[in-house]
């Protein structure tokens, strides 16, 4: 009898440079006089940059650059004056902020966002140079590409250069227009801070005191552009700057960058307005009517996050939910867009741990956490009494649904994501429930990705995916507050079958799948109203085997006890499931009872069951002869 098996372990490297080992987004809560680790997975000793933006202050925009050296930092709304304090030590693995409590970026009541660049060829470069007086001066940056974007710190203020920015003429010469940060954000539109030939190795400066005074150092963040040489394959595109025009509608242009983005910085190029953020920590707007609403924050100018309908990050670039003259009236915008790590792009991983966790809480909050920053996590506030699982995924904020109730919830009043998470890391917690709760969390990778999408009303379409391999098991379902009664909808390997919900069997539609088998970068759906409602949103999960880490196959039970699987590594996270017969789904782990032969259903609200039926083996399980067990 075959069994779908789902499992996670640990295994060697991969070669590769990802997205995940460049650039990271940190939502964290100050640690008060504690020194705080972020930018975890990048390596700070090749150097780097960071900002940060208090979330819940007004306070000044910060960041540093490794070249400046620890304890140092700029404004970004002010000019290039250094202050002490922000960094305490650059490492191998990110960097340490200073227990300080400074309200700036580590006071232990407060919340903050914390992007990190690291240096690399084609991607991102930080350096300085002096100014020499004259007319113009030639500055060699080190990206090894041209790049799309430029910050120069001046002694006032921020000089901008974007590739969109566009040109003027000057006494016979063509210079590049430049913006600002800081308060104005706009002037400067000007010949007198001039920049042009901007190239694969240089480009040059005019002689502005405010960016070529003789003896006055400068420094510089230069940012790549669509260069595809990055990710497992040396072949994806991690970052693109760009234009669009808006168009003035709540349902914006729709930029297309042929990946989804996990940070995005857009300025109005043709009119004041604020250099504004938005990212997938912080949070992101999903819902044109306003039902995932997520914070908004500005770039340089001082400020807390702000709560409103504004963009959608889709499959292959985003769109504007929002007539709001910083991103979409008539005007022309410019953007800097990075590409989420998604399976694609992300680097393989080298371990279990790195894309995977399985938690037993405490009573404490927060009832769930991590050591990693996951995307989805299936949990369970009490771990032995009657009580619903519950699923969020990280594009939703704060709206969860139960696997027995399809109704979308509201805003998790109960269980929610934790933007309180400390430590670089980013769990979910709970404020309601005083028991022993359970959790499973994955973070986008080769082994899991994940897709948004609003349904249409003509029926069968194809949805593009990141996952950079074919899915071997999806889970999706309308996610949609208000938007009615969806159940999940499991494909386990045959596009003719899926699991309504959790059941114990499973049901045979061509609506789901359309009979159509998923390939590396697309999946096809029906007409179902669970996965393609007109007008709705929709998540769907998508997992695939890595070697060594992660496998999905099935078995052919024999009716003996100690039946051998074979997986090539020791599990820790073991998903048991009859696909031909009536069964339940059995969850094996190391965490709810202390061993793996107790197990707990996902598709019961009850307690673990304590039946030692399935033995962790060095290369995989076997299973006795039980019901229970699946080798009937």
């Amino acid at each position: 009898m075959p069994i779908q098996q789902m499992l996670l372990g640990s295994g060697a490297a991969k070669d590769g440079l990802g997205v995940d080992q460049l650039f990271r987004i940190d939502g964290y809560t100050g640690a008060g006089g504690t020194a705080l680790r972020v930018g975890q997975g990048l390596d700070m000793t090749e150097g780097g940059m960071g900002t940060v933006r208090p979330m819940t202050l007004t306070e000044d925009k910060f960041m540093f650059t490794t070249s400046m050296g620890v304890n140092k930092r700029f404004e970004l709304n002010g000019g290039g004056t250094e202050y002490t304090g922000y960094t305490n030590s650059f490492e191998t693995n990110g960097f340490f902020l200073r227990g300080d409590n400074s309200d700036r970026y580590n006071n232990s009541s407060q919340r903050y966002v914390q992007t990190t660049w690291r240096n690399a060829d084609n991607w991102f470069r930080e350096f300085s140079y002096v100014g020499n007086g004259a007319s113009t001066q030639t500055i060699t940056h080190g990206l090894k590409s041209t790049p799309g974007m430029i910050w120069i710190s001046t002694p006032t203020d921020w000089t901008v250069w974007h590739k969109s920015n566009g040109t003027f003429s000057s006494s016979g010469d063509t210079w590049d227009y430049y913006l600002r940060f800081g308060g104005s954000q706009n002037s400067g539109r000007a010949s007198n801070e001039r920049i042009k030939d901007i190239g694969a190795t240089t480009f040059t400066i005019g002689d502005s005191d405010s960016i070529n005074t003789n003896g006055t150092t400068y420094r510089v963040m230069c940012f790549g552009d669509n260069q595809a040489e990055f990710g497992p394959t040396s072949d994806k595109v991690l970052c693109k700057c760009g234009s669009y025009s808006g168009n003035g509608n709540s349902n914006g242009t729709d930029v297309n960058l042929g990946f989804r983005p996990q940070f995005v910085i857009i300025k109005r190029r043709d009119g004041s307005a604020d250099w504004v953020v938005f990212d997938n920590v912080a949070g992101v707007s999903e819902d044109s009517d306003g039902n995932h609403r997520d914070r908004l924050t500005t770039l340089a100018k001082r400020g807390q996050g702000t709560r409103d309908p504004y963009i959608h990050f889709g499959p292959l670039g985003f769109q504007l939910q929002t007539t709001d003259s910083k991103v979409n009236t008539g005007g022309t915008y410019i953007y800097y867009a990075v590409r989420a790590d998604d399976g694609a792009s992300s680097k393989i991983p080298e371990n279990g741990n790195e894309v995977f966790d399985s938690v037993a809480s405490t009573s404490n909050s927060p009832r769930i956490n991590t050591n990693m920053r996951p995307d989805f996590v299936i949990c369970k506030r009490e771990k032995s009494n009657t009580e619903n699982w519950r699923m969020l995924t990280r594009s939703m904020g704060g709206h969860e649904v139960s696997q027995t109730n399809f109704e979308g919830y509201g805003r998790g009043s109960s269980i929610r994501w934790n933007r309180a998470h400390k430590g670089g890391t980013n769990g979910i917690w709970e404020n309601t429930f005083n028991n022993q709760g359970i959790g499973y969390a994955w973070k986008t990778s080769a082994c899991f990705d994940w897709v948004q999408y609003k349904g249409l009303a003509n029926g069968v379409r194809t949805i593009n995916h990141n996952l950079g391999g074919v899915p071997q098991l999806m889970i999706g379902r309308r996610w949609h507050t208000n938007g009615g009664n969806s159940g999940w909808n499991i494909y386990f390997g045959d596009p003719t079958k899926y699991f309504d919900g959790f059941e114990q069997n499973h049901g045979t539609n061509s609506n789901r799948w359309n009979n159509t088998a998923p390939t590396e970068t697309q999946f096809t759906l029906g007409t179902s109203q669970d996965l393609n409602a007109n007008n709705r949103w929709h998540w769907v999960g998508l997992w695939r085997s890595v070697d060594g880490i992660c496998k999905i196959g099935t078995y052919t039970g024999d009716g003996t006890d100690n039946r051998a699987v074979n997986l090539g590594f020791q599990p820790r996270w073991l998903l048991l499931k009859r696909i031909n017969g009536s069964s339940d789904w059995c969850i094996f782990d190391l965490v709810t009872n202390g061993t793996f032969g107790s197990f707990i259903r996902i598709n019961n609200t009850g307690a673990p069951v304590v039946q030692n039926t399935i033995t962790r083996t060095s290369t995989g399980f076997t299973a006795d002869n039980t019901s229970s067990s699946g080798n009937n």
